[in-house]
C-alpha cells in the first residue's frame, strides 16, 4: 500500500483485528484498548504476517511471549513495548487519529509514498542500497512540482498546497 495507514483501536483487537493492526504503519488506542494473539488457543498459526511484523515492532522476546501465551496486551503496556504510538481516552480516539491524519495528509505525496516505501525496504537492506535508493527519490523529488511549491512556501513563510505532481 502505498498511502500511510492508521490504525485506530478501541476495544479488542484479537485474530484478524490485531493482524490487521500489526499490518498498519500507525496504531492509535484508546485506554479500553487491548490486543490479543489468541492463535495457538484455538488451534492455528498466527496468520497474514503476524510473525513478521511483530518481532520488528516489538523485538522477538516479546513477540515470542504474545504468541506463545495468547494473553490480552493492554493499552498501556501495548504503549510501552512500541506497539502502539499513542494511548489516548476513548472519547478523543477519533479525533487524535483524524488529526494525524490530517498532518500526514497536507504533505507531499511523492516523498510520502518514496518515505514509506524506503521505510519499509530499509527493514530488510543494506546501508548502501538504502542510500541508493534515498538519492534516486531525491532526484525524482528535485523534478517535482511540489518541491518546487514546497521550497517557495518555505521561502514565503506560508503552508505549501502539494499536487502530487
Amino acid at each position: 500500500m502505498k498511502k500511510p495507514i492508521i490504525a485506530a483501536v478501541n476495544g479488542a483487537a484479537a485474530g484478524g483485528g490485531f493482524t490487521i493492526a500489526l499490518a498498519s504503519d500507525i496504531r492509535i488506542a484508546s485506554e479500553e484498548a487491548r490486543f490479543v494473539a489468541p492463535f495457538l488457543r484455538v488451534g492455528l498459526v498466527p496468520e497474514i504476517g503476524s510473525t513478521y511484523n511483530l518481532p520488528r515492532l516489538i523485538g522477538i522476546a516479546k513477540a515470542c511471549e504474545i504468541i506463545f501465551t495468547a494473553k490480552a496486551v493492554t493499552a498501556k503496556e501495548a504503549k510501552e513495548i512500541g506497539l502502539v504510538n499513542e494511548v489516548v481516552p476513548k472519547d478523543d480516539l477519533m479525533s487524535f487519529t483524524w488529526k494525524m491524519a490530517i498532518e500526514i495528509a497536507q504533505m507531499a505525496p511523492i516523498p510520502l509514498q518514496l518515505s514509506k516505501r524506503a521505510l519499509y525496504q530499509g527493514l530488510d537492506s543494506q546501508l548502501a542500497v538504502q542510500v541508493q535508493f534515498e538519492q534516486m527519490g531525491q532526484s525524482i523529488c528535485f523534478k517535482s512540482e511540489d518541491y518546487k511549491e514546497g521550497m517557495k512556501a518555505f521561502l514565503e513563510k506560508r503552508k505549501p498546497v502539494f499536487k502530487g505532481k
